[in-house]
């Protein structure tokens, strides 16, 4: 690989990279279209460690979703939409065509890290004490 290839796959770990994006991912991954932001929080902070929410319990200040949402539509992985002519205003969220990619490259790194505790009991000690 080249350094293009390496800037690439550093650009990709640091989308994937964010405390609450895996959590965003899932839950727009399950609608059947884009949410508003309301219909967000509540998938989100209903979401468990096993669906994207971070392991230690941390709470989600719409602040944050609002940051996290920031980056990813920067990152081109939500696509955000805003009615203003409508009264109230009208944002919704749904995830892009990259966004669908990438989880199913999630996917991939989930698979290999399952691989990769069976191969190492230190490693599968550690994933529990984790969790």
């Amino acid at each position: 690989m080249d350094e293009k290839d390496w800037q690439s796959m550093a650009a990709a770990a640091r989308a994937m990279s964010g405390v609450w994006v895996p959590a965003v991912l899932f839950a727009l991954s399950r609608s059947n279209g884009p949410l508003r932001f309301k219909q967000l929080v509540e998938q989100v902070r209903s979401a468990d460690p096993e669906h994207g929410a971070p392991p230690d319990g941390r709470a989600l200040y719409n602040s944050t979703l609002v940051q996290t949402l920031q980056i990813m539509e920067r990152d081109g992985l939500v696509k955000r939409e805003e009615r203003v002519r409508t009264i109230p205003r009208v944002v919704t969220y749904e995830l892009t065509e990259s966004a669908r990619k990438l989880i199913a490259v999630m996917g991939t790194v989930r698979d290999w890290r399952g691989l990769k505790q069976e191969d190492s009991p230190a490693g599968r000690v550690e994933w529990k004490s984790w969790r």
